[in-house]
């Protein structure tokens, strides 16, 4: 089986969805699907292409950040064009994407409806984009209720990673049929990541609590500060993550 994936982000770029996307990737290969992935060229020093895991080839297209965390690809360049109309030379079975509001979203839409090919939509938002001020806000919702509709009402099948990201699907389009498949989690990597001995020799009387992951208003991070008030046992919380909201959770971490 042939499989296009349209990710908006893939590595060596940092986050959850690239790494969800490369794990999904490199055990479907490890199963014999032959995997393409279209990709945003982010950062700059990623290969335009190779070929990883179990021959999952990753074609990196001409592209550029309009705002932090928004890749749009470079229309006007002909190399853009030249990979994209590539694709369509090729015969896939499936077509995955992920994340509605995203631009690569929308190539897999075009090509899913020219090639009439079943198209997979993997949605891992669960609310409507809250941060870069006010005209991104107005922006983003505007492009969630049009073309982030028509995502998800043209794909065949809806996957969201969690209930809130099933929830908000809903909230867009009530009437998709949007079903959830929680990510896995990779054991093995785990078991063998050595544990930091420096900071629970700093730090031996105290309930370390960590969190990784973006800054932004969705994951809770501020909750963890007003909540941590309320703990009467010696504790120490390390943040690890950046994102819009960095600087104002610094200024809440000191009160």
């Amino acid at each position: 089986m042939k499989i296009l994936v349209f990710s908006p982000y893939y590595p060596p770029h940092v986050g959850g969805l690239e790494s969800h996307a490369d794990e999904f990737n490199k055990h479907l290969s490890q199963k014999g699907m032959d995997i393409t992935v279209f990709t945003p060229r982010i950062p700059k020093n990623a290969p335009d292409f190779e070929i990883i895991h179990n021959n999952v080839k990753v074609y990196r297209f001409p592209s550029f950040e309009i705002i932090s965390n928004y890749p749009v690809p470079k229309f006007w360049s002909a190399v853009f064009w030249k990979l994209y109309r590539k694709l369509f030379e090729e015969n896939y079975d499936i077509v995955i994407s992920r994340t509605r509001f995203f631009l690569t979203s929308l190539l897999a839409l075009i090509y899913a409806k020219v090639k009439k090919v079943r198209w997979i939509h993997i949605e891992h938002g669960s609310d409507f984009v809250k941060s870069g001020g006010t005209f991104s806000v107005i922006i983003a919702r505007l492009y969630d209720y049009t073309f982030g509709k028509l995502i998800l009402v043209s794909a065949e099948k809806i996957i969201a990673n969690s209930k809130a990201s099933a929830e908000f699907c809903r909230k867009i389009s009530p009437r998709i049929n949007c079903e959830i498949i929680y990510r896995g989690v990779e054991i093995k990597n785990i078991k063998f990541v050595e544990p930091d001995v420096k900071i629970k020799e700093r730090y031996p009387n105290d309930c370390i609590i960590t969190f990784m992951g973006r800054l932004i208003d969705g994951k809770g991070v501020a909750d963890l500060l007003n909540a941590a008030k309320n703990i009467k046992e010696n504790f120490k919380i390390f943040i690890v993550g950046d994102g819009p909201q960095a600087e104002a959770l610094k200024r809440l971490a000191k009160k």
